[in-house]
């Protein structure tokens, strides 16, 4: 896979300004031109645009009509669930910011007014698109390494003549794969100093090469040949870029439009005997090491399975010729049976050595020859062969072993009329042909390259080979390994040894096709390794008792390792499921919602328990509620949609519910909630009943009426009024580029006015809204925060008092650093400003001029100002956090002559 660092980025910009989606498109190009913006004004188009173009991220508002930001953001997961998505609008909140980063947005970004914050969403859509290309590229090298493993699986499991059309499917796996669009594989003729295409996959539309690139000579590629000679790869990220030493191959390559390749040697037993490559069309960048080292794999995987394939190959070939020799070998015999089972002919050397001549077997059937079984067992083969079936079976007479055929013989091609019997001597070949089995067993277990530890056990005299891997495997040579059976017996752990004898007890007595077990094995330094230790009985004597076994050694200590790991975090998740189920106990318990279990009897809730919450707020005992059926406690509506409108149904369908239920209580007051209520299920999934929750909303339903209608506000200023303003700006920023002017600077302190009056009636607006969420927080820490937030120049902050309130802390911070600039801007930038508690509460106050008796109450108006370049929404945003909280706020004199504000009604905590 090549780098992805100068990739171009195609970014989707949603947004129902069309002015501003230009004004950003042209801004982000200007950051980097890797930029590649696609624009819709609405979610519909962006959607379509998604359909027809390769988008790497989505960029988009959050108010836009029809559909916002984040339905629109739903919309595109569906289709596209790892795309990146940044939320990018001038409609910003902590509510929205909440909501998109829990719904799964990658990133939040708020519009402002200057233009700096385009190289912030530059860098955030850089970041974004990086990292999911990074995970592309880690699932790429995963998917790349699964199918080398499953590749590596199908050669070990193939049969010889299959090797060819196994090296093609991996050329085509691998190619695809990687995108390649042409893989082959090359011999190389050292003798005749030749290249010749052996194997080879092209994509569709891609021309094939391989009758064409046959005998090349070596000097043709000289540059090329001798960097393979040296076990070098070859890398070419693109072929005009070749150096000068190399100008015949680029030229060859430039005639089969190659633009791009990588071409790692094949070598065995340290000679080179070809290469294997990847072709691409186009440019490819610069490849990672960990892609090429995957492809060098794959070489080194078609090597180990060619080098097979010419080992079989030469072993069945050396069978081939002695079987040749063995079916003309001159000491043998040959017969001719008629259907009467009657040897008609006889000849051939063997007869002289088991002591018969052609008269003594003419004229006779095989019971006047031989003894009874072996004369059956000759009847029985005639008799197969005159019904058209040749056989080769095998018979021991005189102490030797031969091998007799017997094949029909038919008259004009037709009429079977006699058995051709050839029988021949094969003791001395059964012998080789035992060895050869043996080395074969061998070939098959230690697979080449595989790193496998090998052992071969005389199992009537104990003795071991083993070989160079399974010596190194425990830190040994094999010279330091005696080769008997008690040197493996004697590093077997005491734990294991038991085991792993029942084990190869049971193969021994055949109830096993193998001998398979894991078991530890003390290494050369004293620590103890895991092995899989697999074997098979390869050879028997007459009495069937086994005479030798071979079998591997493979390390798996790592992945025991990993075993062990994964059985102590199972253990540690137990404990913690453990530990969970006793805090979910505690929370149902002392949770601050009202909460209820039930079970379903005949599609009706029966409550089998509730929490602390339901049975204070209704006025009961918890006993009163076990067993009674849920709707008992409900008004006659909301107990007609819990049964007869489908309520209870649904939540045990698992629909999510949030409805409103009114509850009734012990003294027949009415108490308004809002339900929550999922299934329930037992352990083995089936769902029994629900888990409701209840919220009383009886004192919340006006708050949230007013909380709505000052959201509507913050929008409506927020979308109508910054929009333009972000506009304005990027069109200044380009008036400054193409001309200078006294004009615009004052433009520019208009435009910085007007954000600053923007932001002033967001904070009015959205901290006007009742506090329903507050903490306990410690007044020192939060007023020194704010001090280093404000622009204090040389003031001095004094605290007196070190207490801890219970407030929403976003609004206490900005009812301090409103205080603290008020003080700042109206005392001086040398003023002290000093914060104290209260019975109640605390005060902050300065040593400025203070404030006029006239004005104590003014300076609480919306838009009241002494100072030109202020707002007049600082105070007012104070009273409207006080408000908020239901605290009180007065002003006053300090001793000092400066400005004392008071505020009391506070809630101290004593955490």
């Amino acid at each position: 896979m090549s780098s992805t660092s100068q990739q171009e980025i195609q970014v989707l910009y949603v947004d129902d300004d069309p002015e501003l989606t230009e004004l950003l498109a042209m801004y982000l190009q200007r950051e980097d031109d890797r930029f590649a913006i696609e624009t819709a004004t609405n979610a519909a188009e962006g959607l379509q645009l998604l359909a027809e173009a390769n988008i790497d991220c989505v960029v988009s508002d959050y108010q836009m009509p029809e559909m916002d930001g984040l339905e629109f953001f739903k919309s595109v997961t569906e289709k596209h669930p790892t795309l990146p998505f940044i939320l990018y609008t001038g409609n910003g909140s902590e509510k929205v910011a909440s909501e998109a980063i829990s719904t799964g947005v990658t990133d939040y970004l708020q519009k402002k007014s200057n233009t700096d914050h385009y190289t912030s969403l530059a860098n955030r859509i850089i970041n974004a698109v990086d990292a999911q290309r990074r995970d592309q590229k880690i699932e790429f090298f995963k998917t790349l390494q699964h199918e080398l493993t499953e590749l590596s699986i199908e050669f070990l499991r193939s049969e010889v003549h299959d090797i060819d059309t196994l090296i093609n499917h991996t050329l085509e796996k691998l190619g695809t794969l990687v995108g390649a669009d042409r893989t082959y594989v090359f011999d190389i003729d050292h003798e005749a100093e030749t290249l010749s295409n052996t194997h080879e996959w092209c994509s569709e539309g891609i021309e094939p090469q391989l009758e064409i690139l046959q005998d090349i000579p070596h000097d043709t590629l000289p540059w090329w040949t001798q960097k393979l000679k040296n076990f070098e790869k070859i890398v070419i990220p693109n072929v005009s870029e070749l150096p000068p030493e190399a100008e015949a191959e680029r030229e060859t390559l430039q005639e089969q439009n190659i633009n791009s390749l990588i071409v790692t040697p094949m070598i065995s037993n340290n000679e080179l005997v070809g290469f294997i490559g990847f072709d691409w069309v186009e440019d490819q960048g610069v490849w990672s090491d960990e892609f090429i080292n995957i492809l060098r794999m794959a070489s080194e995987l078609i090597t180990t399975a060619r080098n097979r394939k010419e080992r079989e190959g030469k072993l069945q070939e050396l069978k081939r010729q002695y079987e040749t020799v063995a079916e003309n070998f001159p000491d043998g015999a040959v017969f001719l049976i008629d259907t009467d089972l009657r040897c008609v002919r006889a000849g051939g050397e063997e007869l002289n050595n088991v002591g018969l001549s052609p008269d003594d077997i003419e004229d006779k059937k095989p019971h006047a020859l031989f003894p009874g079984d072996i004369a059956d067992e000759l009847c029985h083969y005639y008799e197969e062969a005159l019904n058209g079936n040749a056989n080769t079976f095998e018979q021991v007479y005189g102490g030797d072993c031969y091998q007799i055929q017997t094949v029909p013989v038919r008259t004009d091609g037709k009429v079977i009329d006699h058995v051709m019997a050839v029988s021949q001597n094969i003791t001395e070949r059964k012998q080789q042909i035992a060895e050869i089995q043996r080395l074969k067993n061998r070939l098959e277990l230690a697979v080449e390259g595989a790193e496998l530890g090998v052992w071969d056990w005389n199992m009537k005299t104990d003795e071991v080979e083993f070989n160079d891997q399974w010596a190194k495997m425990l830190g040994y040579t094999p010279e330091e390994l005696e080769p008997h059976l008690r040197t493996w017996e004697t590093r077997v752990h005491p734990d294991d040894i038991e085991e792993v004898r029942a084990s190869l007890d049971a193969h021994m007595q055949k109830n096993t096709e193998y001998y398979d077990t894991e078991h530890r094995m003390r290494t050369a330094d004293g620590e103890w390794k895991w092995v899989r230790d697999i074997g098979n009985i390869v050879a028997r004597d007459g009495d069937d008792e086994p005479i030798r076994a071979v079998g591997i050694h493979l390390d798996i200590d790592e992945s025991k390792q990993y075993q062990r790991e994964l059985e102590e975090k199972t253990e540690e998740l137990e404990e913690l499921t453990t530990r969970l189920e006793e805090q979910y106990q505690t929370l149902f318990e002392e949770a601050p919602v009202m909460a209820v279990v039930t079970r379903a009897e005949n599609s009706r809730p029966i409550i089998e328990g509730c929490n602390n919450q339901f049975a204070e707020t209704l006025g009961f005992e918890p006993d009163t509620f076990v067993g009674t059926e849920l709707a008992e406690f409900y008004t006659s509506d909301s107990r007609e949609e819990l049964i007869d409108g489908g309520g209870y149904e649904r939540s045990l369908e698992g629909d999510f519910t949030n409805e409103s239920r009114e509850l009734v209580a012990a003294d027949g007051e009415i108490v308004e909630t809002r339900l929550r209520a999922v299934p329930r299920k037992d352990a083995s999934g089936t769902v029994v009943g629900t888990l409701a929750m209840y919220i009383d909303i009886t004192e919340r339903e006006e708050i949230k009426r007013a909380n709505e209608r000052l959201e509507e506000f913050a929008g409506i200023v927020s979308h109508d009024l910054r929009n333009p303003l972000t506009v304005a700006t990027g069109h200044l920023e380009l008036a400054r580029d193409d001309c200078e002017s006294s004009h615009l600077e004052a433009v520019e302190q208009a435009h910085s006015r007007m954000n600053v009056l923007i932001e002033d009636l967001l904070t009015l607006a959205r901290y006007g809204e009742a506090v329903t969420d507050t903490e306990a927080i410690n007044l020192t820490t939060v007023v020194e925060a704010c001090w280093d937030t404000v622009d204090t120049t040389e003031a001095t902050l004094t605290i007196e008092s070190d207490r801890t309130v219970v407030a929403d802390e976003p609004r206490l911070k900005q009812l301090f650093e409103n205080l603290i600039r008020n003080a700042v801007e109206h005392g001086g930038s040398t003023v002290t400003v000093t914060v104290g508690g209260l019975e109640n509460g605390f005060y902050i106050e300065d040593d400025g001029p203070g404030v006029p008796e006239d004005d104590a109450e003014a300076v609480f108006e919306a838009g009241y100002s002494t100072n030109d370049d202020g707002t007049g929404f600082g105070l007012s945003i104070v009273q409207r956090i006080v408000e908020a909280h239901e605290w009180d706020i007065r002003v006053l004199n300090s001793s000092t002559g400066g400005a004392r504000f008071e505020i009391t009604g506070v809630e101290l905590s004593t955490e």
